[in-house]
């Protein structure tokens, strides 16, 4: 399950705990941001940075033994250890590969 960053903090902790009461091990966070404007898309990257990494934080400390895919808004400079220092146990660096291309993978 990939939850949005723009789930009230209580929500996605309830949807979290309901998860785990059914058996996920895991979920994503966060997925694109909302935007105001209809059928323009949504907002991915940079901007989602510190909700996600803020989801990760709540989740990890509320329902410990969750699984927690890190997604949005992680580059490099030491972006992923702020992630696994915030509880992430996995992470996804789409934004990190369109900015720096596949040898990004040798600079970690």
């Amino acid at each position: 399950m990939k939850l949005s960053p723009d789930l009230h903090e209580d929500v996605c902790i309830e949807k979290v705990q309901q998860l785990a009461d059914v058996g996920v091990e895991g979920v994503i966070l966060s997925n694109t941001r909302r935007t105001t404007t209809p059928w323009t898309g949504g907002l991915s990257g940079v901007s989602l940075h510190e909700a996600t990494l803020q989801r990760v934080q709540t989740i990890k400390r509320e329902i410990p033994h969750m699984k927690i895919i890190a997604s949005g808004g992680i580059g490099l400079d030491g972006d992923i250890k702020r992630f696994c220092d915030a509880g992430a146990d996995l992470i996804q660096i789409w934004t990190a590969l369109i900015y720096r291309g596949p040898m990004l993978l040798r600079m970690l």
